[in-house]
């Protein structure tokens, strides 16, 4: 059986370094399409934890080998 890649996007705070992912399809939920640029996407953002607007977002594919980076195209 083949694993189907998985888009994804981790967040990081650079305040508290509390860290998250979402699906890339999450991005609906939140009026956002899939594919946004992060930038938008990041403009968005508040750390649940601390409240900080200073995050830092990229996108990866998790697979059966585990996460890797999506190269820019």
């Amino acid at each position: 059986m083949e694993c189907v890649p998985v888009p994804r996007i981790a967040i990081d705070c650079l305040n508290c370094s509390h860290h998250g992912s979402m699906a890339e399809d999450d991005l609906l939920a939140y009026g956002l399409e899939a594919g946004t640029s992060l930038v938008t996407l990041t403009k968005r953002l508040v750390c649940t934890q601390c409240g900080s607007r200073a995050v830092v977002a990229y996108r990866y594919v998790e697979d059966d080998l585990g996460p890797t980076l999506v190269p820019r195209q």
